[in-house]
């Protein structure tokens, strides 16, 4: 179905009388071909200011071929100039003449432009036929006819402006009826010096910059800028203005640090200004001044650093917001922006979430970070809102934006970042691939890695390693490499086994190699029986063969399935193959539902930073001084760590030999016993 939407826009009618009218669209309109799954949006124009719509320019595609166009059609009385013999508009130059004489098509079907027939022009003017009232007017169009620059093949038209001679059957002459006048205006903030250097100005020369003597640049703060006009432009004093001479090029440069605006002040930060451009006829061709103006304003800020590297990952088991931690690297110098903000955004919005969606995210619905002078890692609060004031929800893709906030001296706006990958937080017993923190997990670093040998290395037929996933003190899977000769043929094999019925995840016969951040839950495909990882045949008579899913010489994950007494236990090992299936063992982990801790009620009368720690951790019992404290670190298996009896009001912990995993430390006073989680984590 076909969308057809009127379209309108700031036309800036520079000049109406009763000989003609002519209207510059401002901005120029961009009329693209019709790109895969979309609706084509025409631009509807009203030449005669008649309120009837008079043009329609689209997107279309050829009937057959498929090829993709731009369309323009005729409504009622008008008609376009067309060349007969291709059904396309006269692409008309400067220098032509529309009138009576000419070739015209009625409404109906339209004309179409098409790389097939046409080149890609710039500057060309289609010819218009308007009836109205029984008297035929002649006007033209002027549009650009491009090559698409994202879609090979396509095509845009840019559609800049229209002329209609308003004197019934007088031909019309281009070269006489284009107004010599700057156009397409443009301001951009390049720099940070707070003065007009930090201005670069580009804008358009007039068609016929043959009628022109001179162009001024002139810079009128926002609050002047509905009364500025042409006989307020002439009246600017020399000094606060940009005098350019015609050179036959488009204007575009960096202002100087000391341009003033039309008041004779100096361009500063903060103040939003316009620009517009006074053209001064030659006096002897054309005796007729014209100004044109910036669509947009200008603004002059120093804008804060942006934040780089962030990374978004689901570590921890809390069930809440808080299970994600933000990963960011610190701007080059903090001392310029007064904080960090976290934004929280889901995916849905993702494409459409800018900086100012950003600036309007109410406080309470993003998490503020103070500036530290080092790279950030920021376990989100638990009651983390998404940038609409919503709860995070499990199972819900999100992305992190972080805002650099100005401090309102040396910077004065604020920057936001790309987005982070996408993250989605789980439930407790959810597991991924490569999680080694959080709630209930245990954790193994083999340290070193250990290498399960191919035999023909060892001079035996098969050599093992034995995993005791859970830390419970029974093996739970084997893993083993051997080789089996037979009739002129060596065949190399790996494979792991899961003891007492634990499970693998696979794919046929053969493990399913995880990614990291994989999900392993019971929705993947379980297996009791013996799985292969890889396995590599040589023949005497055959070419080698090799099959598995595992690649070479990269890290990959095995999903893990262990079934105690009371819970079902969820874990990966991550491996590296190698040729000859030599299999490298790096670490493993797993997730323990029985061992998900909940914290005291009392856990705000105890001091525990930083947590998570990679080296030092301070403990600060908050009871009377002179009282002792019994403090204990267990492991989430049970195992006591350490066991001591305290007076101090700061307690120092080296924790740089504890393996990475969650702990729980209990204190216990006279009065209460209190449990708190500390995680060590260390970062390769």
């Amino acid at each position: 179905m076909r969308l057809i939407v009127l379209v309108f826009l700031s036309l800036i009618t520079l000049n109406v009388s009763a000989q003609f009218i002519y209207t510059n669209i401002e901005p120029d309109v961009n009329v693209h071909s019709i790109y895969p799954d979309e609706i084509s949006l025409p631009f509807i124009l009203d030449i005669n200011n008649d309120s009837n719509a008079d043009l329609k320019i689209e997107g279309a595609i050829a009937f057959g071929s498929g090829a993709r166009m731009i369309k323009i059609s005729a409504y009622g009385n008008t008609s376009l100039l067309e060349t007969a013999s291709t059904n396309v508009p006269f692409s008309l130059t400067f220098n032509d003449t529309i009138s009576a004489n000419d070739f015209w098509t009625l409404s109906g079907p339209g004309l179409t432009y098409s790389t097939t027939y046409i080149s890609y022009y710039n500057n060309k003017f289609v010819g218009l036929r308007v009836i109205s009232n029984n008297d035929t007017l002649f006007g033209w169009l002027r549009m650009d006819f491009i090559s698409d620059t994202i879609h090979m093949f396509y095509a845009n038209a840019i559609v800049k402006d229209y002329y209609l001679n308003l004197v019934p059957g007088q031909e019309v002459i281009i070269d006489e009826t284009v107004l010599p006048l700057a156009e397409n205006i443009n301001a951009y903030d390049v720099s940070d010096n707070k003065n007009g250097s930090d201005l670069y100005l580009t804008y358009d020369k007039a068609i016929n910059e043959s009628k022109v003597s001179e162009y001024r640049a002139i810079i009128v703060k926002e609050s002047d800028a509905s009364t500025f006009n042409l006989i307020s432009a002439k009246q600017v004093l020399q000094g606060n203005y940009l005098s350019m001479i015609p050179n036959g090029m488009n204007f575009s440069d960096t202002l100087a640090s000391d341009v003033k605006d039309k008041d004779g002040n100096l361009i500063v930060e903060q103040v939003p200004y316009r620009i517009f451009v006074l053209t001064l006829a030659d006096g002897v061709i054309n005796t007729q001044d014209y100004l044109s103006q910036s669509f947009s304003t200008i603004t002059l800020n120093t804008y804060t650093e942006k934040v780089s590297e962030i990374f978004a990952e689901d570590i921890y088991n809390n069930n809440n917001s808080s299970d994600i931690q933000i990963s960011f690297n610190k701007i080059s110098d903090e001392s310029t922006i007064s904080e960090y903000r976290i934004i929280g955004v889901n995916l849905a919005e993702c494409d459409s979430f800018s900086f100012d969606s950003a600036a309007v995210v109410e406080s309470g619905n993003y998490q503020v970070v103070s500036c530290n002078n080092s790279n950030y890692e920021i376990q989100l609060e638990s009651g983390f809102n998404d940038n609409h004031g919503n709860p995070f929800t499990t199972n819900t893709p999100y992305r992190f934006f972080v805002m650099t906030v100005a401090n309102g001296t040396t910077t004065t706006q604020n920057s936001l970042s790309r987005a982070s990958n996408t993250v989605t937080y789980s439930n407790p017993n959810a597991f991924k691939a490569g999680q080694y923190l959080g709630n209930g997990v245990y954790y193994f670093n083999v340290d070193p890695d250990s290498t399960v040998v191919p035999p023909y290395e060892m001079g035996i037929s098969s050599s093992s390693y034995d995993f005791d996933l859970n830390n419970d003190g029974q093996m739970d899977f084997t893993m083993i490499a051997y080789l089996s000769v037979s009739y002129g043929s060596e065949q190399y094999y790996s494979k792991i086994i899961g003891l007492n019925n634990n499970k693998v995840a696979s794919i046929s016969t053969y493990t399913d190699t995880l990614r990291e951040g994989d999900m392993i839950n019971k929705n993947l495909a379980w297996n009791t029986d013996w799985q292969y990882l890889k396995s590599y045949s040589q023949f005497a008579w055959w070419p080698i063969i090799i099959t598995g899913l595992w690649d070479f010489n990269k890290d990959r994950f095995l999903g893990l399935n262990v079934i105690t007494g009371t819970d079902t236990i969820y874990g990966w090992i991550r491996l590296q193959i190698s040729s000859y299936n030599r299999v490298i063992v790096k670490d493993y982990a797993c997730l323990i539902p029985s061992n998900i801790v909940e914290e005291s009620e009392y856990d705000n009368d105890f001091g525990l930073f930083p947590n998570p720690a990679s080296d030092i951790v301070n403990i600060i019992p908050h009871v009377s001084s002179g009282s002792k404290v019994d403090l204990e670190i267990t492991d989430l298996c049970g195992k006591t760590i350490l066991k001591t009896q305290t007076a101090e009001i700061i307690n120092t912990l080296d924790v740089s030999n504890f393996p990475c995993g969650v702990y729980l430390l209990k204190y216990s006073t006279s009065e209460r016993t209190v449990l708190k989680k500390l995680i060590v984590e260390r970062k390769n």
